[in-house]
């Protein structure tokens, strides 16, 4: 009768301890996460960590900045030969997925959507990105 009542104590106690273990881990959230992911500024594109041999390769796709404003306005501007060339349109955020539209993209609406992930922005639904944005 000890026997089973200090394996019983012995059960409960390791699943009291479990049950506090998945609550600490699912409260240890990053302070992006616990305020809301925070998006506005000035993100740069860059090379994914598994393509970053190929940064000559890329050198001109690499001039490019989206500026991303705290009224849902976006500005993403590129050079081009020594010359600016600047598209706008706005983002939308939800969760972790930013979806961009571009109302200037050959004259059409052209919507792409971005995981927050690592601190970068990365196309989602594309397996073989190359770029991300990086946060200035």
């Amino acid at each position: 009768m000890k026997k089973l009542f200090k394996l019983a104590a012995a059960l409960c106690l390791a699943v009291v301890m479990a049950v506090s273990l998945a609550a600490c881990n699912k409260n240890e959230q990053t302070s992006e996460a616990k305020e809301g992911l925070q998006v506005e500024g000035t993100w740069k594109k860059s090379l994914l960590k598994e393509n970053e041999g190929a940064a000559a390769f890329y050198s001109d796709e690499l001039n490019e900045t989206m500026t991303l404003e705290a009224n849902g306005s976006m500005t993403i501007r590129t050079m081009v030969q020594g010359k600016e060339v600047k598209q706008t349109g706005s983002w939308k955020l939800n969760g972790e997925r930013l979806t961009v539209t571009n109302l200037e993209a050959e004259g059409n609406k052209q919507d792409k959507t971005y995981l927050y992930k690592d601190g970068k922005l990365v196309e989602e639904g594309n397996s073989k990105a190359i770029f991300c944005y990086v946060r200035q």
